[in-house]
Parts: structure tokens; C-alpha cells; sequence
């Protein structure tokens, strides 16, 4: 198994854009695809689109131009997934994660949440944190890890170990993706 070095940039989320990947029914899954045509989604929800094509990431500060370069952020579990299949990868699983951020082996973490194939459940001996309320609901089934952190996030859960989770539609989190692939 290997990771991507770095998760995937706005640039290569335009790729997936252009190379129809929202209109691909074969890259979604069957609830992916009926989330993206029920709510109409073309393009990440941090993302507006103007006149002649052009995006704009919207931001804590507002609107500013699309960093090539910069991780995509805004998007879903579904749309993680559609990428995913479209650049031949997966997404991680939440231990490959966390094993390849504590080698060292991950930059740009910080950058976006990023999706993880894993459900949210429990670790043995799982004590919960930061209150009781926080994840023992939600080991549903229904929602997904997140691993990292955004530019918003709080310092005292920037660490390897801290688990985010959303449900598979959730787009407000500035979450993004890093791909994982078969073989070394």
C-alpha cells in the first residue's frame, strides 16, 4: 500500500472536473450518485464558479482566487470516493492514515480534513473525548473518519490520533482527499 505524499490539490480536482467526473455514474457509488444528482452538486462547496469557468475558493476571509497548489477542500465523502476511483486509487484506511503521518511519510497535513474509508467505531478500551456526547452516537455506521485537520481547526486536536467524523453528504468541513494505492 502506499499514500499519496500530499492530498489532492484544487488543480487536480479541475482535472476531475473537465475529464467528467461528475457526470460519471461508474465513479460513484449508488448513494454517492443519487446525492449528486439530488442536490445538483458540479464542484466542491467552497468553490463559486463565475462567468468563462473560472472558480474561487471561498474562505474564512471570503472569496479569493484558486490556488492551483493548494488542497481541495469542500467536498464529501461521495465526491472523495468519485475522485478516487476516476485517478485509479482509494481513499486510506484510517490506520494506514495515521501510521503514515507517525513515519513521517505525509506532507501537507493541516491543509483540509481528509476522508478515510474507515466507518467511525470504537478503538478497544475507547474512552470518549472531548465529552461523552461527541462520538458515542455516531458509531452509526453512516458516518466517516476524517483524519488531519483544516486551517480552522482548533490546536488541541491537531494531532495524528484525533478523529473527525461527518456523514458521507457533509461538505461545510473543509475536508479534502489524499489517495492510497495497492502495491508499494
Amino acid at each position: 500500500m502506499r499514500l499519496a505524499r500530499r492530498p489532492a490539490t484544487n488543480a487536480e480536482w479541475l482535472a476531475f472536473m473537465h475529464a467528467g467526473g461528475y457526470e460519471e455514474p461508474s465513479l460513484w457509488d449508488e448513494a454517492g450518485w443519487r446525492w449528486r444528482r439530488r442536490h445538483g452538486v458540479v464542484h466542491p462547496a467552497t468553490w463559486a464558479c463565475h462567468a468563462g469557468g473560472r472558480y474561487t475558493w471561498l474562505g474564512p476571509e471570503g472569496p479569493q482566487p484558486l490556488a492551483p497548489q493548494a488542497p481541495v477542500t469542500g467536498i464529501s465523502h461521495h465526491e472523495a470516493q468519485a475522485f478516487s476511483r476516476w485517478a485509479g486509487a482509494r481513499l486510506p484506511t484510517e490506520p494506514e492514515w495515521e501510521a503514515a503521518c507517525r513515519g513521517g511519510l505525509l506532507d501537507g497535513v493541516g491543509g483540509a480534513w481528509e476522508w478515510t474509508a474507515t466507518p467511525l467505531h470504537p478503538y478497544p478500551g475507547f474512552q470518549a473525548f472531548p465529552y461523552a456526547g461527541y462520538s458515542v452516537p455516531w458509531f452509526d455506521g453512516g458516518h466517516w473518519v476524517a483524519r488531519g485537520a483544516s486551517p480552522l481547526t482548533e490546536p488541541s486536536v491537531r494531532r495524528p490520533s484525533f478523529r473527525n467524523f461527518f456523514e458521507a453528504h457533509v461538505r461545510h468541513c473543509f475536508a479534502g482527499v489524499r489517495l492510497a494505492w495497492e502495491g508499494g
